[in-house]
Formats: structure tokens, C-alpha cells, sequence
């Protein structure tokens, strides 16, 4: 898995996202999964769809990047 260019920066070149903890197994997994990857997302600044809250999109230098979890 590679992260793309748009989202590196000085210090995350050639480096690739890594699932810290495990969530899996729980029944509360898919919502902890959910709240996390939302929070990240959102806060790398991709907007959620107001269609489709599984959807993020984010527009960089005129160019439309999709984010579909």
C-alpha cells in the first residue's frame, strides 16, 4: 500500500499507514473503525458526502480525490 502523493509530506514520504490496534472481534468493532478513520480523514481535511456518508472527497489544485471506505 503506498499513500498518495497528495498526502505525503516532508516527513510521511514512502512511508504507509499502519493499523495500530486491533479491533477485530468486537462487536463494537465496525463503529470504533468507523469513528476513528472518520476523525482522521476529516481532520486531513477530505469532506464527507452529504449523499453518501461512506464517501469523502477532497479537491486539491483543481483535481478531485475520493476516499469510498
Amino acid at each position: 500500500m503506498t499513500v498518495s502523493e497528495w498526502f505525503e509530506n516532508v516527513e510521511s514520504a514512502g512511508k504507509v499507514c499502519k493499523l495500530v490496534k486491533a479491533l477485530y472481534g468486537l462487536k463494537q468493532a465496525p463503529r470504533a473503525w468507523y469513528s476513528r478513520i472518520d476523525d482522521h480523514l476529516q481532520k486531513e481535511g477530505m469532506l464527507r458526502s452529504s449523499v453518501n456518508y461512506n464517501l469523502y472527497y477532497s479537491i486539491v489544485d483543481g483535481k478531485i480525490y475520493y476516499f469510498a471506505r
